[in-house]
């Protein structure tokens, strides 16, 4: 129960897009490492623990280690998932006999790859009614007019799977919901902002899914794909399209405004998960393990400055609305395939 906890509070981090590959990703490897243990012999053994790295660490504990604050929450999101994974699969050993080589989550051919997420040079769709110009500064001096936008596969694929999904009744309150202590949380969406959904959330119940509406491609999409704050020029040979100057990962922005010029726009700019990927896999055979590769992951900032205050918090208020709607469709997606995997705990 506390390594459930423990995931849903990570679903409110700045990598909680990435928790569902990671999921996927370690099922396997802690099957196939249940059917055939070796013991580790490397610094990750004696360092791997979550409570050695709190969620937001402070800037002193994090000096020690040498990572900035997006390896440090990676680490501990993979050590969350680590362990959760863990105990599931010795759960299942228990009552079946054996563990799960297939994920309980379902995943696509190309997981690592995440085609869907968006990247520097790549066309989006861009126009008046997604975007905002604004000015940002990546050299001194050098001011570059920019429109800024909230763009992704996942956006309309958790649109088309929030319309799809139903609000629990009495009678179908699934395990796990605030009336069962077993997962013990609250509707996650019960403060969405989207007026799309609003209806779906406002009972203040957990969602119901069917088989389909799980396994669709918008449930794919929406798991495995990075929806992103887009900075970007007008395509010079399609209307109503943009061009990506840069992007920041949607669910690391945490934006704010400026308390001192409220036409200024903070956006924190972390690391990609395909680059988060890229080096826990290479950690496998790199010098010093995971804890050393991920000082990789190196943080960004931007101060994007729009035309006045309420193009500003016009702004905020975009990436607010679709992190919070993202956040509570991730928890429900999680308690979804979750819960089932908990019923032994009941006898």
């Amino acid at each position: 129960h506390a390594a459930v906890a423990a995931a849903f509070a990570e679903l409110d981090g700045m990598w909680c897009e990435a928790f569902f590959t990671l999921l996927c990703l370690e099922w396997q490897a802690v099957g196939q490492a249940i059917k055939r243990p070796a013991l580790r012999a490397t610094s990750d053994a004696l360092m791997g623990g979550p409570h050695l790295y709190p969620p937001v660490p402070s800037q002193a504990a994090l000096r020690p280690q040498g990572m900035g604050l997006s390896a440090a929450a990676a680490l501990h999101t993979h050590l969350c998932v680590q362990r959760l994974v863990g105990l599931l699969q010795l759960l299942r050993v228990l009552h079946e006999g054996e563990p799960s080589l297939e994920a309980p989550v379902p995943y696509p051919q190309d997981l690592k790859l995440r085609p869907l997420d968006i990247t520097e040079g790549q066309q989006v769709p861009m126009s008046q009614d997604n975007a905002i110009q604004c000015q940002v500064s990546f050299q001194p001096s050098q001011e570059k007019r920019v429109y800024f936008c909230v763009t992704g596969a996942a956006l309309p694929s958790a649109a088309e799977l929030l319309s799809r999904a139903t609000p629990a009744t009495s009678g179908q309150t699934p395990k796990g919901t605030a009336e069962d202590p077993l997962l013990g949380f609250k509707n996650p969406l019960s403060n969405a902002t989207t007026e799309t959904h609003t209806a779906v959330a406002a009972s203040g119940m957990p969602l119901v899914f069917d088989a389909d509406a799980l396994g669709s491609v918008a449930a794919l999409n929406t798991m495995h794909s990075s929806p992103a704050i887009v900075l970007g020029e007008a395509s010079a040979t399609r209307l109503n399209t943009g061009v990506v100057v840069s992007m920041a990962p949607l669910m690391g922005g945490a934006p704010y405004v400026d308390p001192n010029v409220p036409r200024w726009l903070h956006v924190h700019v972390r690391p990609s998960v395909r680059g988060l990927l890229r080096l826990m896999q290479e950690a496998q055979t790199r010098k010093g393990g995971l804890l050393y590769t991920l000082r990789s992951l190196a943080d960004g900032h931007w101060v994007l400055a729009f035309q006045n205050g309420d193009r500003c918090r016009e702004a905020h208020a975009r990436v607010q609305q679709h992190t919070l709607q993202l956040r509570g469709l991730y928890k429900q997606l999680v308690h979804a395939f979750v819960a089932p995997l908990l019923e032994p705990l009941e006898g």
